[in-house]
């Protein structure tokens, strides 16, 4: 009983954890399309490394669910070593790095790397006359799945 208990905990943590990026982070859509191309150009990155297409849409909701779900569970995990200082009042230095340091950086060329796969899937799928589809909340379900 106890085991799926925690189960149905877990997933009801992971499907409020994808409502809530989808409400506060994917209906702010073309903020982010916006700022990321702003950033885009002020950086002067190659298209090959650019991760927000220049036409119309972008980045699909789908890109933007799965990315905050991923950065989103990495900062949380980045939290946990802060809870232990002002208890402890001491903390080991490699656990700083591995937990604030080498976490996130990992999560954020991951999610750079989903994104540039992403739009180069997009823009070939395009090239065929195709036009992709979003393919809903389960993948960023999935992606939340792998933190619990």
């Amino acid at each position: 009983m106890s085991d799926f208990l925690a189960e149905f905990l877990g997933h009801a943590a992971v499907g409020f954890y994808v409502f809530l990026i989808d409400y506060l982070v994917v209906q702010r859509r073309d903020i982010i399309i916006t700022a990321g191309r702003r950033l885009q150009k002020a950086l002067r990155l190659p298209d090959c490394l650019c991760v927000v297409l220049d036409e119309d849409p972008g980045l699909m909701d789908d890109q933007i669910r799965e990315a905050a779900t991923i950065m989103g569970g990495s900062l949380l995990f980045a939290t946990i070593p802060l809870l232990f200082v002002g208890q402890e009042r001491r903390l080991l230095v490699a656990s700083v790095v591995v937990w604030n340091i080498i976490n996130p950086t990992c999560a954020t060329l991951i999610v750079w790397l989903l994104l540039i796969l992403e739009k180069r899937r997009i823009s070939s799928l395009r090239l065929q006359g195709i036009v992709p589809a979003e393919e809903g909340v389960e993948r960023a379900m999935l992606s939340a799945a792998l933190f619990v």
